[in-house]
């Protein structure tokens, strides 16, 4: 995901990856322990999603929160896909 800052902490609880993009858009992902790789492998398809059903909307304002539900479906497809491919549903 290109972005302008990116932060990867990871603690004996968990992960945090703070990402802000050039846009001046912020994910932050919270992962589970030993699920280090979570966070390179989810942030690219996370931001081809915000790209194609939030920023290609003709009716989002970049200030606005995001309320989409192809978004949020598809987002929570591609986060239950990889909590089975890795385990952890």
């Amino acid at each position: 995901m290109p972005g302008i800052y990116s932060l990867w902490i990871v603690g004996r609880n968990g992960g945090l990856l703070y990402n802000r993009t050039l846009t001046g858009t912020l994910f932050m992902l919270l992962t589970a322990p030993g699920t280090a790789d979570a966070a390179d492998t989810l942030r690219g398809p996370i931001y081809d999603l915000y790209t194609d059903y939030v920023l290609k909307n003709p009716f989002h304002e970049m200030d606005q929160v995001v309320k989409s539900d192809l978004f949020d479906s598809h987002l929570s497809a591609a986060v239950s896909a990889y909590n089975k491919r890795y385990g952890m549903a």
